[in-house]
């Protein structure tokens, strides 16, 4: 299995005097600091003029909205070891800044560059290796393919899966840091990890397991309990497809609207936004919308809602139960939220494909086949079948014949073969809390893929363990209207930006974020930033004083 991790260290200039040496590997010593690697190679390539675009919806941690990455320089040195008797094989990669004090000056002759800080970069999806940052959260097509986890059809290779679970992202810390120290000759100042969606797992993990790795880790969205997470957001795939016709995704869209208009005001401020996603069960029930006409966008037909669209939409956003046992919990932290996107894009939980050209009648919707959301198709095929050319058929019979019952198999499957490896949820967070450390957690309410009851949830367990001294080294926020990991198609979110900014105060000043600032992504392409408002720290929430301009954050205040 190939795992690497990006360091990124760009800021304030040295003399160079104290600089190491030049981009060679020969210069390059081999790290001593970890006693059970066997060194097979190392790699040392001087990069100049690097530039990477974040298309809009990408941006995430320390990014402001739409704001351009400067051009860098850097030495990139890429290690590779294995560990004695496994057999198996660990790339990192260690991004050392050179230039005049911005990154732009190293191809000139410039001094090298380096702010004393090292950071480590999470990755997505089932993604083992160096991900672009224009694909850092494994979005779309990009989910990754997990085959890496097999030795061969039917069976696992455990060793990749716990390099990829946590072993190789403490190694990464752990080489990135020698590598870094040798070549400037200089001590790594302070150590920060971010990441989203399995980026924010590992940072979880790295918290959890390995808290002295870094002094701060960034964490969005994360798949805290990702093996459960991944078996059972088919369901409503499921579920969708039992009428031998799924609803289109317009029928989605249309409730979805109707959710956001009776819940948007629930917390005292029209703004587009549902920012009390527990008062909306309470107020909202699809079920009660059965027969409403509405527009749907891809054929102009006017289309009614139905009784099975509103029964997929109620699943989805309530979360997934065992159907046989009426008290059963809701598994892995609820559903999705409501205003999250429940179908009809390559980011959800199932790509629905409709034949638009044979809509019938004017009042006849069109013929659609949903599909299992790529991410839990891969889980179940590669972690649970074992069988990556296995398909994942939810119109066999044991879907469509059990309720909910053999997609709950799945993930008492999952949990029972993969939570010692893949669980992340230790809530025992006292030597994070001893050295000093920080885990600042974010969470889009809007979220699609990762429910934002399970961040709540673990926040909820660890302040219960430690409820005099939880706000020394975690906070946790969440942002309306912000789907996966920043994506946002309507624009209305309220994104927080500079979060590693946020981070690196707790951690350098000892300034503990009583607010997150946050924007409204949806006007860049208008007249700019639309609204501002400061994110309460949870379980608190932004209050409007009822005057003030609600694009304003300081009508708000967190109570």
């Amino acid at each position: 299995m190939d795992q690497l991790a990006s360091f990124l260290g760009f800021g304030s200039s040295m003399r160079p005097g104290d600089f190491f040496s030049s981009c060679d590997p020969a210069s390059i010593p081999y790290p001593t600091n970890l006693p059970n690697a066997d060194f097979v190679s190392v790699e040392a390539n001087l990069v100049t003029n690097y530039t990477v675009e974040i298309p809009p919806g990408l941006e995430n941690s320390h990014v402001a909205p739409y704001s351009p990455l400067p051009v860098l320089n850097f030495c990139n040195v890429t290690l590779v070891h294995t560990h004695p008797g496994l057999g198996d094989k660990i790339l990192t990669q260690v991004w050392l800044p050179l230039g005049d004090g911005d990154g732009n000056g190293a191809a000139s002759g410039g001094s090298p560059s380096w702010n004393g800080r090292l950071q480590g970069t999470g990755g997505g999806g089932y993604f083992a290796g160096f991900v672009p940052l224009t694909q850092a959260h494994g979005r779309g097509a990009h989910w990754g393919d997990p085959s890496w986890a097999l030795a061969s059809p039917g069976n696992l290779d455990w060793t990749a899966v716990h390099n990829f679970a946590s072993v190789a992202l403490h190694e990464a810390a752990v080489l990135g840091r020698s590598v870094t120290e040798a070549f400037y000759r200089q001590k790594v100042r302070r150590a920060y990890f971010t990441g989203c969606s399995t980026g924010g797992r590992q940072a979880a993990m790295l918290a959890q397991r390995w808290p002295e790795d870094y002094d701060g880790y960034l964490a969005g969205a994360p798949a805290l309990r990702c093996h459960e997470i991944a078996a059972a957001l088919a369901p409503q795939a499921v579920m969708a497809v039992r009428g031998g016709s799924a609803p289109p995704p317009c029928e989605f869209r249309a409730l979805r609207r109707l959710a956001i208009e009776v819940c948007d005001g629930l917390d005292g401020v029209t703004d587009g936004l549902i920012s009390e996603p527990e008062r909306c069960f309470e107020a909202f029930d699809p079920r009660t919308r059965v027969g409403e006409s509405f527009v749907c966008e891809e054929t102009g037909q006017t289309l009614h809602i139905t009784a099975g669209a509103a029964e997929v939409a109620q699943l989805a956003w309530e979360g997934l139960r065992d159907d046989t046992d009426a008290e059963s919990p809701v598994i892995w932290g609820g559903g999705v939220g409501h205003q999250a996107p429940i179908t009809g894009t390559p980011t959800t939980w199932a790509t629905t494909t409709c034949d638009y050209e044979s809509k019938g009648n004017n009042d006849k919707p069109p013929k659609c086949q949903p599909a299992p959301w790529p991410f839990s198709a891969a889980w179940v095929q590669g972690f649970l079948y074992k069988n990556m050319s296995r398909p994942l058929d939810i119109t066999a019979p044991e879907f469509l014949q059990s309720g909910t019952r053999e997609v709950v198999r799945l993930v008492r499957q999952s949990r029972q073969w993969y939570t010692s490896a893949l669980g992340t949820f230790d809530t025992d967070l006292s030597d994070l809390r001893e050295r000093g450390g920080k885990l600042l957690m974010w969470h889009g309410m809007a979220d699609e893929a990762i429910p934002l009851g399970n961040s709540r949830e673990y926040y909820d367990a660890v302040a219960a363990r430690d409820p005099g001294r939880v706000a020394e080294y975690l906070r946790y926020f969440e942002a309306p209207g912000i789907s996966h990991c920043g994506s946002d198609g309507e624009g209305n979110g309220l994104f927080p930006v500079r979060m590693l900014d946020v981070l690196r105060a707790w951690v350098e000043e000892g300034k503990a974020p009583g607010v997150m600032p946050a924007v409204s992504k949806a006007t860049h392409q208008e007249t700019g930033i639309r609204a501002t408002r400061n994110l309460c720290p949870y379980p608190q929430k932004a209050k409007y004083d009822g005057v003030g301009d609600i694009s304003d954050a300081a009508s708000f205040k967190c109570v």
